[in-house]
């Protein structure tokens, strides 16, 4: 992993195993905290970064002008650890819980609405729609609202 990203890594919302699948989460309540800004690293850091993300663009076929380290940055970050992960020879699936109904911070309430954001950033990022991993990302969208009722 040292190779492939700096040393502290995206923090996880959560890690699990299905059988003997590895589950990355990502989950999200609003939309604007899915429109991640832009990587923040030190040069460094930066370096190592973009160098992965051409070897996750290269695979993916990403054209090279598409910038991976600014809007959707997170995003893009949680897709590349996928792909790492995956040619590594790890059976990983990265599930993204995109809550609804969350009023506290005004959350949208319908599944159209998430993915909307998500098809605009793969569009941000340069992403054709059946790409390479297409099959090992997955979305849930459960609703809060049932959630307090039962």
């Amino acid at each position: 992993m040292a190779e492939f990203w700096p040393r502290r890594g995206p923090q996880w919302d959560a890690l699990g195993l299905a059988g003997d699948k590895i589950v990355l989460v990502e989950a999200k309540a609003r939309v604007p905290e899915f429109v991640s800004p832009a990587c923040q690293a030190s040069e460094s850091s930066l370096l190592k970064i973009r160098t992965s993300f051409d070897r996750v663009k290269d695979a993916l076929g990403v054209e090279s002008q598409f910038d991976w380290t600014q809007r959707y940055y997170q995003y893009a970050n949680r897709i590349a650890h996928l792909w790492w992960l995956r040619q590594s020879g790890v059976d990983a699936h990265l599930l993204f819980v995109d809550f609804l109904n969350v009023k506290e911070v005004a959350g949208p309430s319908d599944i159209e609405t998430w993915q909307c954001a998500y098809t605009a950033a793969d569009l941000k990022l340069g992403l054709r729609g059946n790409h390479p991993l297409s099959a090992f990302m997955h979305h849930i969208y459960p609703d809060v609202t049932l959630l307090e009722q039962a």
